[in-house]
Order: structure tokens, then C-alpha cells, then sequence
């Protein structure tokens, strides 16, 4: 499915397993590391999250150029274009290469834009490995905000009702230090003391308390992403 918007009832009549989305944001105007459109891509991603309901969403992500209209996205856009998939939803990826000419496309091999192919190739590793978990988590309302840096942080419970947070430096030119804060419920006697990053399963610093929140810091490579487990 690519233009999703008007997509919800065509996903009811269909009822398909699963829900393949094209989303393809970068166009040869499209500035290197614009923000506006990678925001752009969440929140895309979030409508066809909503219209999946409840069934598994692989996002179809750009790493194509095309004669008409797109440019090749540098690595750490596809890393990005990864990372918000995944905090906005979706179970899985396809990194999309056109590999016919037939819409005029940039065609491409393995000996072509070998920056981008190692990118995937890496990227592909780490999500392997963050994939039992990635697979056990259902979205939930957000239970932390960013407080410092350009990037994206969306909330998960796996089937063990644990709390996860996905976050990504949305920023593809440079690292960022970003800071979160997760609510507390007083009231419930909420406690979070330890949030733990599942890609190097090291825990970040302890967290700034208040009764409130905890507020924790961690720095991303540019465009990178992460799972964290909140305890």
C-alpha cells in the first residue's frame, strides 16, 4: 500500500495478515537531514499503525534515488527512517530498491551506493537481535517526553505488562544528547529507578527523581535509535 490515508476501508474489505506500507519521503528537493520530513514520517506511520489494527505493519522504507523525483537517502536517514518505523509501530522492514526501469527509476546493485547497502546490512543485525522483543511490545499511551534534543520516544508494554521506550535522534548530521523524562504516578506509588538500553543491555545513568518524574540521558549517534526497558 503506498498514499495510506484514504486506505481504512480498503484494510477492512481486504483483511489482510499483515499490512505492507510504502512510505517514501525523500524527494531530490528534500534537503539532507530535514527534520520536517522525517516528522513528517512518523506521523504518517502512525495513521497506517491505526488503520492495521491491531495486525502486524512492515513499513517500506526509501533506500532508492529515482528519475522521478526521489534522491538516494544518506545511510543515517535510513537509520532513521528504521528507528521512528519501529517506535511508531511496525513489526518489520523492507528496505526497498527499484530493480526494474519500468517508472524511470535510478537503478541500482550491489556495486552501486555501497555506503547505504553496508548501513542496511548493519542495520539488519540489530534489529535481528532486538527482534524478541520488538515482537512481544504493544504501543501504549506515552509515558515519557523528550526535555532536551531533536528526536522521537514512544512507549511499549510487552505480554509481561514491562515498560519499554523506543527513541531516536531524529537528527541524521549529528549526535545527540537526549534527555527524557517518564512520568510517575504518586498516587500509585509508581517507581522508576533504572532504564536499561537494550542494544548494549548497559543501563543508563541514574535518573534525576522528583515524585513526578525520572528523568534519564542518553546520547545517539546521528539518526540512531534504541530500545530502552524501563524498571
Amino acid at each position: 500500500l503506498n498514499a495510506i490515508h484514504d486506505k481504512e476501508k480498503t484494510i477492512q474489505q481486504w483483511n489482510p495478515a499483515m499490512i505492507p506500507f510504502d512510505l517514501y519521503p525523500l524527494g531530490t528537493t528534500t534537503a539532507v537531514n530535514d527534520l520536517a520530513a522525517m516528522n513528517g514520517f512518523a506521523k504518517t506511520v502512525d495513521v497506517a499503525y491505526k488503520f492495521s489494527a491491531g495486525r502486524p505493519l512492515w513499513m517500506v522504507i526509501q533506500t532508492f534515488g529515482s528519475r522521478m523525483g526521489a534522491r538516494v537517502p544518506i545511510p543515517a536517514e535510513i537509520r532513521t527512517m528504521a528507528y521512528l518505523s519501529v517506535a511508531h509501530g511496525a513489526k518489520g522492514i523492507f528496505y526497498f530498491l527499484y530493480n526494474s526501469d519500468s517508472q524511470l527509476e535510478k537503478l541500482s546493485g550491489l556495486d552501486q551506493n555501497k555506503d547505504q547497502f553496508t548501513e542496511v546490512a548493519k542495520l539488519s543485525l540489530e534489529l535481528k537481535k532486538l527482534a524478541p522483543v520488538i515482537l512481544k511490545l504493544t504501543r501504549t499511551d506515552n509515558i515519557a517526553a523528550l526535555t532536551l534534543g531533536k528526536g522521537d520516544i514512544q512507549s511499549f508494554v510487552d505480554d509481561k505488562k514491562i515498560k519499554y521506550l523506543v527513541l531516536v535522534n531524529a537528527d541524521a548530521a549529528t549526535a545527540q544528547e537526549l534527555k527524557f523524562a517518564v512520568t510517575l504516578d504518586p498516587a500509585a506509588k509508581t517507581k522508576i529507578s533504572k532504564s536499561i538500553d537494550l542494544k548494549t543491555n548497559k543501563p543508563l545513568a541514574k535518573p534525576q527523581l522528583t515524585p513526578e518524574l525520572a528523568t534519564f540521558s542518553i546520547t545517539l549517534p546521528p539518526g540512531d535509535g534504541t530500545i530502552l526497558r524501563v524498571e
